[in-house]
């Protein structure tokens, strides 16, 4: 049996790491667990040159130019057939088709292919409409399994390493940090923390799945319009909508590297000044909207030494200038 899979982001981020450290082929075989002719080609397929001659490996540029190739090749079977493209919109749209059954069914494509292909289509309203059906399904989102939804798939995440710096530099407001947290069963709070100022939006949700994640921040979105201008999210599978969130918001999301929480530290501490109110493990009472507004106020009003002791609401709603408090 052949359990071959295809090099990832995440295989590729540790590839051009050892490389950069002169490590060979064979050691980063062993490391990853691959066939040393699979890294081999891997680095000699995706690695370039750069202007000094020399022959360099980058994760960023391998991966594109594995989804060019990819997108190269799949354009050609969904894109090139109009008689395919309309069958396979009427088995998802009329029929509730999902892209594992049509696959399954047909056998004439994979449901990845089909996936890709959702992810590419430029008419934006049958993008959505397909989306629609799809999220019907009702499936629930495990953890545990590498299939969470089309967007998981197939939407290219924006890594951390590729924001801008004025963002990393905590120069601006508007630039949040996205993150849940439990609460009684399937209930979450998402937060979403100003990287500046550390200013709350709090949102109560009945479960974490990734669609309500999609209509609470669009929903910010219009009330905050001139206020949001980046999220920084983990990979958290209640995230898996970010292209769509894009889409609906002209939001730009980054992503942390996984197990790398620290990198947006912002809300990870914000998360952890609210378990004083909603302690992990415990039973809660009743969640209220009252409750969740008397939380917000709470933490967006207390001073902070960061902030030369002015507070969250005052810098990032009223705009005073903690270099200039004194």
């Amino acid at each position: 049996m052949n359990n071959y899979t295809q090099i990832n982001y995440e295989e590729r981020i540790i590839i051009a790491d050892l490389w950069r450290n002169k490590k060979s082929y064979y050691c980063i075989a062993k490391w990853l667990k691959r066939k040393y002719d699979t890294i081999k080609n891997e680095i000699e397929r995706n690695g370039y040159i750069d202007k000094n001659g020399k022959f360099k490996y980058s994760a960023k540029k391998a991966h594109e130019k594995y989804l060019e190739r990819k997108e190269r090749i799949e354009k050609r079977i969904i894109e090139n057939d109009y008689k395919l493209e309309k069958k396979i919109i009427k088995l998802i749209t009329k029929d509730q088709f999902s892209p594992e059954q049509i696959s399954g069914r047909y056998k004439k494509i994979s449901h990845q292919t089909i996936y890709n292909w959702i992810y590419r289509l430029e008419n934006i309203e049958l993008k959505k409409e397909i989306v629609k059906n799809l999220r019907r399904r009702g499936k629930k989102y495990k953890k545990t399994s590498r299939l969470h939804g089309f967007q998981s798939i197939t939407a290219p995440k924006t890594m951390i390493d590729e924001r801008p710096k004025e963002i990393d530099d905590r120069k601006r407001l508007g630039d949040l940090e996205g993150d849940t947290v439990i609460l009684n069963g399937k209930e979450r709070f998402y937060t979403l923390v100003d990287r500046k100022s550390g200013y709350l939006f709090l949102k109560h949700l009945e479960n974490g799945y990734a669609e309500n994640i999609h209509k609470k921040t669009v929903e910010l979105f219009n009330k905050n319009r001139d206020k949001i201008k980046s999220i920084t999210y983990d990979n958290g599978v209640e995230f898996s909508y970010h292209d769509l969130i894009t889409l609906d918001t002209n939001i730009p999301i980054y992503f942390c590297f996984p197990y790398h929480s620290w990198e947006k530290g912002t809300n990870e501490n914000t998360n952890g000044l609210i378990r004083q109110y909603y302690p992990k493990g415990k039973i809660h009472d009743k969640i209220t909207e009252s409750n969740v507004r008397l939380i917000e106020k709470k933490l967006n009003s207390r001073p902070r030494k960061r902030l030369n002791y002015l507070t969250p609401y005052e810098v990032f709603v009223k705009n005073m200038d903690p270099d200039k408090t004194s």
